[in-house]
């Protein structure tokens, strides 16, 4: 159930887990054409520069020699001054707490778990740190058996995270490449392409498929797919931790009323990690992601929104308790976005736009959404706007354009290729 990855042509700008060398000595690691200018050694569990040299060990130990030679009680000549070997880096010796990486002296940045927690232009070294305090885990958490309401299905963590340090993005080297010989001063930018194969799925697991009454495994939605926990202890819930398939199931032929259910494949098998049942209409879809907006609670993960059987929207946080209910509201293919670019999401339904944190209404559209409806910023103006297949509104619900065309799903693109990425076509079937 898990949506397929499509063959990608991926250009790599820099290799993770370039090896930089710091004061206190290391090896030269290769990536993506040419090796790194820097390697560092230690193995510091909290993301520091791992350093077991003193203040003599890293101070120039001398002068009169020549660049790149030995000299003194095992040092290397740097800046026509005797440096230690560990800290020498081209023509400059580094100081402390300093790393060489491409023949600069660089200090690392922030503690980081992957390179999207690093600022623009920089990566995350993992060469400067460790392994993250895996928690403790249950033992019980993963066992074969079915979870339900009443004993869900607990997560627990299953290791913990490489550690690195923040750096400033490898150079590339001119069209001429890697040099063949001297110091590594740059990497070669370099291109993968997935060979062409033919598309074969395979059953890998199922869940369900109950074919005697009362058929209480019947699925009629689309599941999505998200991260609900934080599986590796790192303190936070995104695509480095193990996804749960949410969807919604329902018996005898009675769609209106459904269970919510969280499953994950443990031992081989599907497995209903928790289930919130008999609150949600079966017959419609569900939203999955972070509608409080992380940097306002404080504490990172994502949610659920579903179409209850009472007409309201009904939300649930990620262990598969209530969170919020809106008051009745026409609710059927429920969506998450920041339309008005805040930091905090809205739940857009067919009857008007949410707020994500509380479910109170923040705009009505002049009528009811009519069919399937996406998100996107079709006029420019860098808020997103919501797209049926007739019909543009603003963030706040107000009626762009109405162009009476009939259609039931909506896409946008650009599909004149004139570049205007922020002003796309639309187009509904």
């Amino acid at each position: 159930m898990k949506p397929s990855l499509a063959a990608h042509r991926v250009k790599s700008r820099v290799a993770v887990g370039i090896l930089v060398a710091g004061v206190t000595g290391g090896t030269l690691g290769q990536a993506c054409g040419g090796s790194s200018g820097a390697g560092a050694s230690g193995d510091g569990l909290d993301g520091a520069i791992p350093n077991d040299a003193t203040a003599s060990d890293e101070q120039v130990l001398g002068t009169q020699c020549v660049n790149g030679e030995p000299c003194g009680d095992g040092g290397t000549c740097a800046g026509n001054a005797c440096c230690s070997a560990a800290a020498a880096c081209g023509a400059t010796c580094c100081a402390g707490g300093e790393v060489c990486a491409f023949q600069a002296c660089v200090t690392p940045g922030a503690t980081c778990i992957d390179s999207t927690q690093c600022g623009a232009g920089q990566y995350c070294d993992y060469a400067l740190g460790g392994v993250a305090d895996a928690g403790t885990a249950d033992a019980s958490a993963y066992d074969t058996g079915i979870g339900d309401a009443a004993a869900p299905v607990v997560a627990a963590c299953t290791g913990g995270p490489l550690t690195g340090r923040c750096m400033p993005s490898p150079p590339l080297c001119a069209d001429a490449g890697v040099p063949e010989a001297g110091p590594i001063t740059c990497l070669e930018a370099c291109e993968y392409h997935p060979p062409a194969t033919t598309f074969a799925p395979r059953l890998e697991y199922a869940w369900g498929g109950e074919i005697t009454a009362p058929f209480s495994s019947d699925v009629i939605m689309a599941p999505i797919v998200l991260p609900l926990e934080d599986t590796n202890c790192d303190g936070l819930v995104n695509a480095q931790d193990l996804p749960d398939i949410v969807f919604t199931s329902f018996s005898d032929g009675n769609y209106d009323v459904g269970s919510l259910h969280a499953t994950r494949v443990v031992n081989g098998a599907l497995v209903d990690r928790w289930i919130a049942a008999g609150t949600i209409n079966a017959s419609t879809q569900i939203a999955g992601g972070d509608i409080v907006g992380v940097a306002e609670a404080g504490t990172p993960g994502n949610a659920i929104v579903t179409c209850g059987t009472d007409g309201a929207v009904d939300t649930f946080h990620a262990d598969g308790t209530p969170f919020w209910q809106s008051a009745p509201i026409a609710c059927s293919m429920p969506s998450i976005a920041d339309l008005d670019g805040d930091g905090k999401p809205e739940v857009i339904v067919e009857g008007g736009i949410l707020d994500g944190a509380t479910g109170t209404l923040k705009a009505s559209f002049a009528e009811d959404l009519a069919g399937t409806f996406v998100v996107s910023d079709v006029d420019g103006d860098g808020r997103l706007d919501v797209v049926t297949s007739s019909q543009i509104f603003h963030a706040d619900g107000s009626l762009i354009v109405d162009t009476g065309v009939g259609g039931s799903w909506p896409a946008i693109g650009d599909f004149d290729k004139d570049g205007k990425h922020f002003k796309p076509e639309c187009f509904s079937k």
